[in-house]
């Protein structure tokens, strides 16, 4: 592949970029994945623990304002750790696009670089 390679005029270099920013982005998205399942089982736990924690007020019977205010507490929490789900889950969208369109951007100059080395060529000696 190698000698393929130098046979056709293309800068090694420029293949090995090539492959490192197709492999980057996939590392990366994998590793985001990763750190984003084991951050959402900790919210999970979070939530059913104070899931748990208001039944159990809840069943003690208690209707004064203080366990009203646990539960608006609870709820306050519930919808924080929702919001930040989805700003994880925003984020990782972002990342991902971000990275799609430098491999693009990327892309685009390797495939033109043999035809602007070229015209530079034929432009420097007439």
């Amino acid at each position: 592949m190698i000698a393929t390679i130098i046979r056709t005029g293309i800068d090694p270099i420029v293949v090995v970029l090539a492959i490192l920013s197709v492999i980057a982005p996939i590392a990366t998205f994998i590793f985001k994945a990763g750190i984003d399942a084991v951050t959402a089982k900790k919210e999970d736990k979070e939530i059913r623990k104070e899931v748990y924690r208001y039944v159990e007020i809840m069943d003690k019977g208690e209707k004064d304002v203080l366990s009203l205010m646990i539960k608006n507490v609870a709820d306050l929490r519930e919808y924080y750790v929702i919001n930040k789900q989805q700003a994880r889950r925003s984020f990782s969208a972002v990342l991902l696009i971000s990275i799609l369109g430098f491999v693009l951007f990327a892309g685009g100059i390797i495939i033109t670089y043999p035809a602007i080395i070229m015209s530079f060529i034929s432009t420097a000696h007439p």
